[in-house]
């Protein structure tokens, strides 16, 4: 769609098929890159908590399951 912004694409959402063109593609693709990049964000400061960790009762004090981006 960028080297065709008038072109259109098919797609299949939670309500059936639907006809989008560029403008509501590049809205979702923000969408879903702000929602990757939150991710990565999470992923990154685990990663370096654990990295700080010097024991095991360290790493099992880490709660993974907080803190990440909504659906």
């Amino acid at each position: 769609l960028q080297l065709n912004q008038a072109a259109t694409i098919d797609w299949k959402g939670a309500n059936g098929w639907t006809t989008l063109g560029y403008a509501q593609v590049l809205f979702i693709a923000n969408i879903v890159g702000n929602h990757v990049q939150q991710c990565f964000s999470k992923e990154r400061s685990l990663h370096m908590a654990i990295d700080a960790c010097t024991t095991v009762e360290q790493v099992r004090a880490i709660d993974i399951d907080t803190g990440w981006p909504s659906n």
